[in-house]
């Protein structure tokens, strides 16, 4: 009988703990996309992947895609990819981290536009795999943003790479 109720116990305590644990998860940012292509037409379909740190979460597969919306948790960092046959798959990093306490549920809405690999035959392969952008929390603008540096460093890789090509003087 002691050891029964033991047992109960010990197990009501696992689950409990396990319940709070569950709880205490943050997801204190909402992604919203926009999801098109450079055709102006509708996607048919589109392969999403969601990443945490390298590791895949999800992978699903959206028919009539115009908007895919996700919330992210707290201190993580994720790569959201966004891919169709015939197009160039384009990824999105996110740094969760939020250095002052807040229980505030940030919205980040972005469009993503999927191109053929014939608008972008300037670009090395290598390129296409760092993500077109990195979203970090920013304490000046008491909200999520993109990194203005690194966005700017990939736009003059671009432009090295279509000088080297005789692309642009």
């Amino acid at each position: 009988m002691k050891v029964s109720v033991l047992l109960l116990l010990v197990t009501s305590i696992c689950f409990t703990l396990s319940a709070q644990k569950e709880l205490k998860k943050e997801y204190p940012l909402l992604v919203q996309c926009k999801i098109g292509s450079s055709e102006k037409k509708k996607l048919k379909t589109v392969e999403i992947r969601v990443y945490e740190e390298n590791k895949m979460l999800s992978e699903e597969v959206r028919i009539n895609p115009k908007t895919y919306a996700i919330e992210l948790e707290k201190d993580k960092k994720y790569v959201l990819e966004f891919s169709k046959e015939g197009f160039i798959p384009k990824r999105v990093l996110f740094d969760t981290q939020i250095p002052v306490k807040t229980k505030k549920m940030y919205l980040y809405e972005m469009e993503i536009e999927l191109l053929k690999p014939a608008e972008i035959a300037q670009m090395n392969d290598i390129d296409l795999d760092f993500p077109i952008a990195i979203i970090r929390y920013s304490i000046e603008k008491k909200g999520f943003e993109h990194c203005r540096y690194y966005t700017h460093q990939m736009q003059l890789e671009e432009l090295k790479m279509m000088k080297r090509k005789g692309q642009i003087n």
